[in-house]
């Protein structure tokens, strides 16, 4: 007896066709002309290929693995250090080398805007930088925050340049002065090394800040061709 309501297919009707093949018994499934052979290959057919990166994006990749790696933590752990130099120096040394507060007063400023600057990166440039890299943006649509920023780093590197350049004048370029005691010996041993390491550090930062930012130029005008 058919138990089946009017219109309703039956078991038989469900295991003898199918619209993208002939299902031959319960456990097989033999497809149709131009179907897909299985799951798989017509996820394949219908997923989209993913964008590869282009230079600027790699650019924007290289610039966070530099800037947040070896370097930041370095100067992190040697800042304090300079500061308590300086700081033993203006105490027990300058009162008898007043030639020595000029320089110490620019060190202090020269703390202060490194500090900052470091501190600007890692709050706020380096998470923007991170979210880039995370979801694959790509620069057409970087953040205007992102390149606010950028433009900032870049003033504020050009401000560390001039300010390191006063150091290396007041201190005719780290020379230990005549009869120089012991406490700003030790200064100027230690920041003419860092000195040199910084002013590095900024030229690769710039250098890949200009990656990035040719990189924006050119993917914008070939988008502009192409009607994007």
């Amino acid at each position: 007896m058919d138990a089946s309501l009017p219109g309703q297919a039956v078991l038989g009707d469900v295991l003898t066709s199918s619209p993208g093949g002939v299902v031959s018994d319960a456990f097989s499934y033999q497809p149709a002309a131009g179907a897909p052979e299985s799951l798989a290959a017509a996820r394949a057919v219908t997923a989209p290929t993913p964008k590869a990166p282009s230079e600027t994006a790699l650019a924007l990749v290289a610039l966070v693995a530099h800037i947040s790696s070896e370097d930041h933590n370095g100067y992190w752990e040697r800042l304090p250090v300079l500061k308590f130099m300086a700081a033993k120096v203006r105490q027990a040394e300058a009162p008898s080398h007043p030639e020595y507060l000029e320089f110490l007063s620019l060190f202090d400023e020269f703390y202060d805007l490194l500090e900052g600057h470091m501190r600007k990166e890692e709050s706020m440039v380096f998470p923007l930088l991170r979210q880039q890299d995370r979801s694959g943006a790509h620069e057409e649509r970087v953040p205007a925050a992102l390149i606010q920023y950028f433009t900032e780093i870049r003033a504020e590197h050009q401000q560390l340049e001039e300010v390191l350049g006063g150091l290396a004048i007041l201190s005719h370029n780290y020379t230990l002065p005549p009869n120089c005691p012991l406490g700003y010996r030790t200064l100027l041993e230690s920041m003419g090394p860092f000195h040199a390491e910084l002013l590095e550090h900024i030229k690769e930062e710039n250098q890949l800040l200009d990656r990035f930012s040719n990189g924006i130029l050119s993917d914008a005008a070939g988008a502009a061709e192409r009607g994007e």
